[in-house]
């Protein structure tokens, strides 16, 4: 349901994220920038998303979850995205093509008691870009690279602390860097 609301039915994906994803949401990167990419940096990639594919469609292929109503869950979702890239995107201008490519992701879902809804408070994703550059003619050594491409080398800690109550949490380092980054 949550796919449908955020990237499929174009009713309201603002209200679908700001439902949907916790306000202490973070990413572990991919799909939606960097490490601790937040709710708002979610939005902004679905916006020029669909911007750049206006007729996207996102088609879950699989999805698994474990965990319980208490503690929460953990998701691993694989889709299948097609569209049409008829506006800019993070590749270039649009080229009018049409693309199909495939997603994973691994979320954490838990239930806010304050907002009485299921939310996501961490997501780490990928999709195959390689693919998605390749349909849209473009050559990858041309494509426009974000700055925070290259994940930096880091302590191996884990990029957040996932407990059992209250919002997930960012390593020293992680935190450190989104609070600089805010400035």
């Amino acid at each position: 349901r949550g796919t449908d609301e955020v990237w499929n039915l174009r009713r309201d994906a603002a209200g679908a994220v700001e439902r949907l994803y916790s306000k202490a949401f973070v990413s572990g990167g991919g799909i939606w920038g960097p490490r601790g990419a937040s709710k708002q940096d979610v939005l902004k990639a679905v916006l020029a998303t669909t911007r750049a594919f206006p007729d996207l469609t996102v088609h879950v292929t699989s999805c698994t979850c474990k965990g319980n109503d208490v503690a929460g869950y953990h998701c691993a979702t694989a889709a299948t995205l097609d569209g049409t890239n008829l506006g800019a995107s993070v590749y270039g201008p649009a080229t009018g093509r049409f693309a199909r490519w495939t997603a994973m992701s691994e979320a954490v879902i838990h239930k806010s008691a304050a907002e009485g809804q299921w939310q996501h408070i961490a997501e780490w994703g990928v999709q195959d870009e390689w693919a998605l550059v390749q349909q849209l003619g473009l050559d990858l050594a041309r494509v426009p690279r974000r700055e925070d491409a290259e994940a930096p080398l880091h302590d191996c800690l884990p990029w957040a602390t996932l407990r059992e109550a209250g919002p997930a949490r960012l390593n020293a380092a992680d935190l450190a860097r989104r609070q600089e980054e805010a400035e």
